[in-house]
């Protein structure tokens, strides 16, 4: 594979995993992401919710990569949120590039004062910003300014808006993610697994998903685990099998640490896949009985069924992001899963040509009541 993937994937992954990596205390939550054409948002009732036809990118700016944005029909990226630290700030700034920094994005916040419960740290600050889009390859920094005196730099996203060669690897979402915690699918009971079946028509370089979890006031660290597995005849035969791709991570929040499992030396080759996580840890915490749970937010649009097969799901769709060549869409990127029973043949180059297939198993969660108001709370606050 060329080193042009190797150092993009590398760079993606640095970004996506070592987001803060001189402040790893402080916590960044994007409550809206997205692409517009316009220029103010504030009007909007639901600022930090996208409008029809605009992209939801709330997922990729928190790990810190939007990908390639080349001839999106959009002029601006809006983002708001807060950002939670240890350390009282007077500013927040903005840097494109290497151009300056431009201050005065920190937001005063009477709620988020003091609630330290909620965002884990003693001082949070909201931040909001509608940025117009820049041409070739773009470095954003969000830099916080110290009350005490100095600055650094809190996060960094990037994007790339420039033609695709192929050589570069992104997120391809299947959908926006639906920020209702009621829609979303929940693990909250040890060994208890979602999954989903999907057929690629170009190689693979990686898997993101957005998460939500406990964080240790609202019930233990979710310890939790992501497979991509190979397809195989069925799933159990497929799971019996070593994944391609695996990690275990043990989460402080929501987002925290962001989820990415990349390959890093060459991609893997197209075909049909499962992509499964599954929950390791379901001890109480002591307080009030909370048990630990990590949650993966529904899709804010129906999926093709013929494309994401899900399992153990209790009938819903969770969002998830392939990385895959920049010149290949994400309609042609994802293929018609081939007959069920039968062990696929990779589908190449052409999309959409293996048959229809279906029959996805449903499964009802035991939602702890006390998490899903605390999470509905926290989500529809800002």
């Amino acid at each position: 594979m060329k080193k042009v993937f190797a150092i993009a994937i590398v760079v993606a992954m640095v970004l996506a995993l070592f987001v803060i990596p001189s402040h790893a205390g402080g916590n960044l939550c994007v409550d809206g992401a997205y692409l517009t054409n316009d220029a103010d948002v504030s009007g909007r009732a639901q600022p930090w919710v996208p409008a029809e036809g605009e992209p939801n990118l709330a997922g990729q700016t928190k790990a810190g990569d939007l990908g390639n944005i080349y001839n999106s029909g959009f002029a601006y990226f809006h983002a708001q949120g807060w950002w939670s630290d240890d350390e009282e700030l007077s500013d927040l700034g903005i840097q494109i590039n290497s151009g300056s920094i431009e201050w005065g994005y920190l937001i005063y916040d009477e709620a988020l004062v003091g609630n330290k419960a909620l965002t884990g740290h003693n001082y949070p600050y909201r931040y909001s910003f509608t940025l117009p889009l820049q041409e070739g390859e773009v470095t954003v920094k969000l830099h916080k300014k110290l009350a005490a005196g100095g600055a650094d730099v809190f996060h960094t996203f990037t994007y790339a808006n420039a033609a695709p060669t192929g050589e570069n690897f992104v997120a391809k979402p299947i959908a926006g993610n639906d920020p209702e915690p009621g829609n979303a699918v929940w693990l909250n009971e040890k060994g208890e697994y979602v999954a989903v079946k999907f057929t690629t028509t170009a190689e693979i370089g990686g898997v993101d998903i957005f998460h939500w979890a406990s964080n240790g006031s609202n019930g233990p660290l979710a310890t939790w685990q992501g497979e991509l597995f190979k397809f195989d005849t069925d799933l159990e035969m497929t799971f019996s099998k070593a994944p391609v791709l695996s990690r275990v991570q043990e989460s402080t929040g929501d987002n925290e640490p962001v989820f990415a499992m990349r390959k890093l030396d060459d991609p893997i080759p197209a075909g049909t896949y499962v992509l499964r996580f599954m929950i390791n840890n379901d001890e109480a915490s002591g307080v009030s009985g909370e048990t630990s749970y990590v949650v993966f937010p529904a899709t804010d649009t129906a999926v093709d069924e013929t494309k994401f097969e899900y399992f153990e799901t209790a009938g819903r769709t969770f969002n998830f992001a392939i990385l895959g060549p920049d010149n290949v869409a994400v309609n042609d990127f994802y293929a018609a899963n081939p007959a069920g029973g039968e062990t696929p043949v990779d589908p190449g180059t052409t999309p959409g040509t293996n048959p229809v297939t279906g029959d996805a198993a449903i499964v009802l969660f035991v939602v702890v009541a006390a998490a899903v108001a605390l999470v509905i709370f926290k989500k529809r606050a800002f």
